[in-house]
């Protein structure tokens, strides 16, 4: 039996009036009124303490104002410095090596701190950071060439392009998530004939500077944005 709004006050009353006689148990009498048992002793503890069985106020009790040449300073700030909200997206991809957990901060950074029209923010930066990783594709390069050396290789300059060439292929097919290089390392390392016994080493290293690769990641698409959203017109508040 759900309390109606019309006879809520009253329904409140009864139950506690019933509750307070013991004819039933609580958890029964909470199962009839269609309510918690939670909610029911919440009534019975104010009917004790004499309080009024009606919703208290959802209004705060105090409420902070700012003085006007407060209100100017913060103003002035923002003006002065309209990139500082891209320092909690590079802590955000530095605590948690994934571009996806910061997209939304990503976007909002690129729209309301830079500037950048919201029609090319809302293309740019999801496919930026599914397609767009240049430190990774430094990394995966870097990588290659480093186990090829010490495991005694050949690194000549077709041998050099080639890996360049799949490490970018690889960069945008990995996905933006912690782990993600995982299996594109396991096809780098197949493709140019690396060492297999230097693949766990590469991983442990990789879970290392896997944060740091993230924020560069973030970074670096937040600059071809901007850079786009000025060549086609397309920065300022009035985008």
């Amino acid at each position: 039996m759900p309390w109606k709004e019309r006879t809520v006050y009253k329904m409140r009353e009864e139950f506690v009036r019933r509750a307070q006689a013991k004819q039933k148990s609580l958890s029964a009498l909470c199962r009839e009124y269609g309510i918690t048992r939670r909610t029911g002793y919440k009534w019975l503890k104010r009917s004790e303490a004499g309080e009024q069985l009606e919703d208290r106020s959802r209004r705060p009790k105090r409420i902070h104002r700012i003085t006007a040449e407060m209100e100017r300073e913060i103003v002035r700030r923002r003006e002065e410095y309209p990139a500082l909200g891209a320092v909690k997206l590079h802590r955000i991809g530095l605590t948690t090596a994934s571009s996806s957990a910061a997209f939304a901060d990503n976007l909002k950074v690129c729209t309301e701190k830079l500037g950048i029209s919201p029609k090319l923010a809302n293309f740019a930066v999801p496919f930026g950071q599914i397609l767009y990783k240049p430190g990774t594709a430094v990394m995966y390069w870097f990588a290659a060439v480093s186990v090829a050396e010490t495991s005694g290789l050949t690194v000549s300059a077709a041998w050099a392009v080639t890996a360049l060439v799949i490490s970018i292929v690889l960069s945008a097919a990995t996905p933006p998530i912690p782990g993600g290089t995982t299996a594109s390392f396991s096809i780098l390392f197949a493709q140019l004939g690396l060492p297999a016994e230097s693949f766990a080493i590469i991983l442990a290293l990789n879970v290392i500077q896997e944060f740091f690769r993230t924020a560069t990641n973030l970074f670096a698409g937040q600059c071809v944005v901007l850079t786009a959203s000025r060549t086609f017109g397309m920065y300022g508040k009035e985008n």
